[in-house]
């Protein structure tokens, strides 16, 4: 029986069989034989489909957003054999096997991972298992890529109402600010530890201030809590407190969670710091 393995990032591999010569997919359940929830997927994206001459093949639905099979990106149809891979909208990569058992042997989770291209700044899941992997949009070779498979354990996003299409002004922004992250920092404005004031901020470690040896920056003065943590979130710099007394501040005004501008300033108690982006 044909089947689909069903690749999304952050989540484990799953497989949907099917009967018959024919599979519709996209968004929308109540349109679709195979449901993929997600904003750049179209109501109705694709279908897999046999032909008289028993060949399998996918046929891209969407006026919106293309397909990429094998690699090569499609507006219209392509043939299929056993483990072509399609990608659809920047969330999903499908796998086609012609039976379930076939199929089992392309769960792993350390085939593909995210990219983007230094050129055209595509972005969408690759096979790490191709030699030399291509943009599909502009046929380049310098793909950044991204951490594999990084699981999650909240609940799946509603189904948006509306489809977005991939656009490539988006993913330069988004480049953009990724690239204002890395210049990022934290600057301490008080007259504590006058030998080391700024630390650099990054995307993948939170940076700490609190009474602990481990944190990176410290707090003086008496206080309550356990302190403050910065973390990258998807697009800028979130600053959460856990501090029962004194309240954290963000230019004076008390708060729990802030997300972070270049000049904002951070209070807890006697200690201030300055978030700076150069």
């Amino acid at each position: 029986m044909p089947t689909i393995v069903i690749h999304q990032m952050g989540r484990a591999a799953r497989t949907s069989s099917f009967a018959g010569t024919s599979l519709r997919v996209g968004r929308d359940p109540a349109a679709n034989d195979l449901a993929l929830p997600g904003s750049t997927v179209s109501r109705e994206h694709l279908v897999i489909q046999k032909g008289t001459d028993g060949r399998w093949s996918v046929r891209c639905v969407s006026e919106t957003n293309p397909i990429v099979v094998d690699g090569a990106m499609t507006a219209s149809s392509a043939f299929l054999a056993e483990g072509s891979e399609i990608l659809v909208g920047t969330e999903y990569l499908l796998i086609f096997s012609e039976t379930a058992v076939t199929a089992q042997g392309y769960l792993g989770q350390g085939y593909f991972s995210n990219a983007e291209c230094s050129g055209c700044h595509w972005t969408g899941m690759v096979s790490t298992l191709r030699r030399a992997p291509v943009c599909p949009r502009c046929g380049g070779r310098d793909l950044a890529f991204e951490v594999q498979y990084r699981p999650e354990t909240s609940s799946q996003k509603a189904m948006d109402d509306s489809t977005t299409a991939v656009d490539a002004r988006q993913v330069r922004a988004q480049l953009s600010r990724l690239r204002e992250a890395k210049r990022s920092h934290l600057v301490r404005i008080d007259p504590h530890e006058p030998g080391s004031p700024r630390k650099a901020l990054s995307e993948t470690e939170a940076l700490t201030i609190g009474k602990t040896a481990d944190c990176r920056f410290r707090l003086f003065g008496f206080s309550i809590g356990s302190g403050i943590r910065i973390t990258w979130e998807q697009s800028h710099y979130v600053a959460r407190g856990s501090m029962f007394w004194p309240s954290m501040k963000v230019n004076g005004a008390a708060a729990k969670v802030a997300t972070l501008t270049n000049g904002d300033v951070i209070e807890v108690g006697g200690n201030r710091f300055r978030f700076v982006t150069e």
